[in-house]
């Protein structure tokens, strides 16, 4: 795999450095090819990858990091224009948890695996069958980012009720102020 990033050791290392801190904290982790899909495992391979194998796997190449929802981690998936009302909410909940940006302006919450959100919210849930590329990976020459960084929240995934009523208080409540909003991340 050619590597776009500007200085390649590096980006081979932040994404080892990455697959090393998901797997320590047992987020089901795979490789993924060029096309953002899984790399096939064997069959009967764990779902996930233990703290070695995500070493190894990510010792030649910065392959896209995959999390593969709905084995403990799903993702919520909130427009750009929704996102400050909504984690200003989740934040006084205390159900705060890790928030990807997509390269498209939505925010990814990760969230824990459950039932489906109330089909009022109109939230579009990635659960079983799905995969959310993860920080370090470039999607499309766009890096992923953290917009709320796993180590900001202790790695803590919120239960998915949680965030169901947060987003209901969230679409309810008026529009955070300025202030609130730069509080609120």
């Amino acid at each position: 795999m050619t590597s776009l990033h500007p200085m390649p050791g590096l980006a081979l290392t932040e994404a080892r450095d990455a697959v090393v801190a998901y797997a320590s904290h047992r987020w089901p982790i795979v490789p993924g090819d060029p096309t953002f899909l899984p790399v096939v495992r064997p069959c009967g391979s764990s779902p996930s990858l233990s703290v070695t194998q995500a070493l190894e796997s990510w010792t030649h190449a910065p392959y896209p990091i995959l999390l593969p929802c709905g084995q403990g981690i799903d993702a919520a998936e909130i427009p750009a224009g929704d996102t400050h009302r909504v984690v200003h909410a989740l934040r006084e909940s205390g159900a705060l948890g890790p928030i990807i940006l997509t390269r498209h302006g939505s925010w990814l919450l990760l969230v824990s695996s459950g039932p489906p959100l109330h089909p009022s919210l109109g939230v579009r849930v990635l659960g079983a069958g799905s995969w959310v590329v993860l920080p370090p990976t470039k999607q499309y020459g766009h890096p992923c980012r953290w917009r709320v960084s796993p180590q900001a929240v202790d790695w803590a995934i919120p239960p998915r009720d949680l965030l169901q009523d947060a987003l209901f208080r969230a679409w309810r409540a008026p529009v955070p102020t300025e202030h609130q909003r730069s509080r609120s991340l």
